[in-house]
Protein backbone atom coordinates (compact mmCIF):
# COMPACT_ATOMS: atom_id res chain seq x y z
CA UNK A 1 0.00 0.00 0.00
CA UNK A 2 1.37 3.13 -0.52
CA UNK A 3 2.11 5.52 2.25
CA UNK A 4 0.28 9.04 1.87
CA UNK A 5 1.26 11.89 3.60
CA UNK A 6 -0.70 14.88 5.27
CA UNK A 7 -1.56 16.67 1.82
CA UNK A 8 -2.76 13.40 0.57
CA UNK A 9 -4.97 12.67 3.28
CA UNK A 10 -6.14 16.27 3.63
CA UNK A 11 -7.10 15.88 -0.21
CA UNK A 12 -8.93 12.49 0.13
CA UNK A 13 -10.73 14.59 3.23
CA UNK A 14 -11.90 17.47 1.41
CA UNK A 15 -13.10 14.86 -1.74
CA UNK A 16 -14.93 13.19 0.86
CA UNK A 17 -16.43 16.43 2.26
CA UNK A 18 -16.90 17.59 -1.02
CA UNK A 19 -19.29 14.91 -2.34
CA UNK A 20 -21.28 14.86 0.51
CA UNK A 21 -21.79 18.60 -0.08
CA UNK A 22 -22.76 18.04 -3.83
CA UNK A 23 -25.33 14.89 -3.04
CA UNK A 24 -27.12 18.01 -1.33
CA UNK A 25 -28.35 19.29 -4.01
CA UNK A 26 -26.31 18.22 -7.69
CA UNK A 27 -27.73 20.46 -9.98
CA UNK A 28 -26.82 23.56 -8.37
CA UNK A 29 -23.60 22.27 -6.25
CA UNK A 30 -21.62 20.22 -8.84
CA UNK A 31 -20.93 23.35 -11.25
CA UNK A 32 -20.05 25.49 -8.08
CA UNK A 33 -17.76 22.98 -6.93
CA UNK A 34 -15.85 22.77 -10.41
CA UNK A 35 -15.53 26.37 -10.11
CA UNK A 36 -13.35 26.00 -6.94
CA UNK A 37 -11.52 23.17 -8.25
CA UNK A 38 -10.42 25.96 -11.20
CA UNK A 39 -9.35 27.88 -8.43
CA UNK A 40 -6.76 25.06 -7.14
CA UNK A 41 -5.30 24.02 -10.16
CA UNK A 42 -2.74 27.15 -10.46
CA UNK A 43 -0.44 25.36 -12.48
CA UNK A 44 -2.67 24.57 -15.26
CA UNK A 45 -1.60 21.24 -14.66
CA UNK A 46 -5.08 19.61 -15.16
CA UNK A 47 -6.74 22.53 -17.76
CA UNK A 48 -7.39 20.23 -20.35
CA UNK A 49 -9.70 17.45 -17.91
CA UNK A 50 -11.20 20.57 -16.13
CA UNK A 51 -12.71 22.26 -20.10
CA UNK A 52 -14.11 18.52 -20.19
CA UNK A 53 -15.67 18.97 -17.20
CA UNK A 54 -16.96 22.15 -18.02
CA UNK A 55 -18.10 21.31 -21.43
CA UNK A 56 -20.86 18.87 -19.88
CA UNK A 57 -21.43 20.20 -16.13
CA UNK A 58 -21.84 23.93 -17.64
CA UNK A 59 -25.27 22.34 -19.96
CA UNK A 60 -28.09 20.72 -17.48
CA UNK A 61 -29.07 18.71 -20.68
CA UNK A 62 -25.63 17.01 -21.15
CA UNK A 63 -25.92 13.24 -20.75
CA UNK A 64 -22.60 12.81 -19.00
CA UNK A 65 -23.97 15.37 -16.82
CA UNK A 66 -27.55 13.45 -16.21
CA UNK A 67 -25.27 10.76 -15.33
CA UNK A 68 -23.43 12.19 -12.92
CA UNK A 69 -26.64 13.46 -10.79
CA UNK A 70 -27.94 9.86 -11.55
CA UNK A 71 -24.92 8.46 -9.63
CA UNK A 72 -25.94 10.46 -6.87
CA UNK A 73 -29.57 9.12 -6.78
CA UNK A 74 -28.70 5.39 -7.00
CA UNK A 75 -25.32 4.52 -5.20
CA UNK A 76 -23.99 4.90 -1.84
CA UNK A 77 -22.33 7.74 -0.61
CA UNK A 78 -19.48 5.77 0.85
CA UNK A 79 -19.25 4.25 -2.41
CA UNK A 80 -19.09 7.37 -4.41
CA UNK A 81 -16.75 8.58 -2.01
CA UNK A 82 -14.17 5.88 -1.96
CA UNK A 83 -14.08 5.72 -6.47
CA UNK A 84 -13.85 9.25 -6.19
CA UNK A 85 -10.97 9.10 -3.65
CA UNK A 86 -9.51 6.78 -5.81
CA UNK A 87 -9.57 7.98 -9.11
CA UNK A 88 -9.59 11.80 -8.28
CA UNK A 89 -6.92 12.01 -5.71
CA UNK A 90 -4.98 8.92 -5.59
CA UNK A 91 -4.63 8.35 -9.57
CA UNK A 92 -4.52 12.02 -10.68
CA UNK A 93 -3.97 13.92 -8.56
CA UNK A 94 -0.99 11.95 -6.20
CA UNK A 95 -0.51 9.88 -9.55
CA UNK A 96 -0.13 12.09 -11.44
CA UNK A 97 2.85 14.27 -10.39
CA UNK A 98 4.17 10.88 -9.53
CA UNK A 99 3.89 9.36 -12.76
CA UNK A 100 5.67 12.27 -13.70
CA UNK A 101 8.80 12.37 -11.44
CA UNK A 102 9.39 8.55 -12.42
CA UNK A 103 8.74 9.29 -16.32
CA UNK A 104 11.34 12.15 -16.09
CA UNK A 105 13.55 10.01 -13.70
CA UNK A 106 13.74 7.05 -15.94
CA UNK A 107 13.11 8.42 -19.58
CA UNK A 108 10.50 6.42 -20.69
CA UNK A 109 6.66 6.29 -20.43
CA UNK A 110 4.54 5.34 -17.39
CA UNK A 111 1.36 3.72 -18.25
CA UNK A 112 -1.46 5.21 -15.89
CA UNK A 113 -2.74 1.61 -15.41
CA UNK A 114 -1.55 -1.75 -15.78
CA UNK A 115 -4.17 -4.71 -16.90
CA UNK A 116 -3.42 -8.31 -15.46
CA UNK A 117 -5.68 -10.97 -17.75
CA UNK A 118 -4.94 -14.48 -16.13
CA UNK A 119 -7.36 -15.87 -17.95
CA UNK A 120 -5.91 -15.16 -21.06
CA UNK A 121 -3.55 -18.44 -22.04
CA UNK A 122 0.03 -18.11 -20.46
CA UNK A 123 3.68 -19.79 -21.24
CA UNK A 124 4.71 -20.49 -18.31
CA UNK A 125 2.21 -23.50 -17.82
CA UNK A 126 1.78 -23.35 -14.16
Amino acid sequence: MADFGLKEQLEKFGIKKALGYLGKDPDQNIPKLLDMIDKFDKDDMYKGQREMFHRFIDNPENNWFKLIKKLYATVDLHVLQTIFANFIVNATLIGGKKQETVRKKYGCNVPWTILLDPTSACNLHC
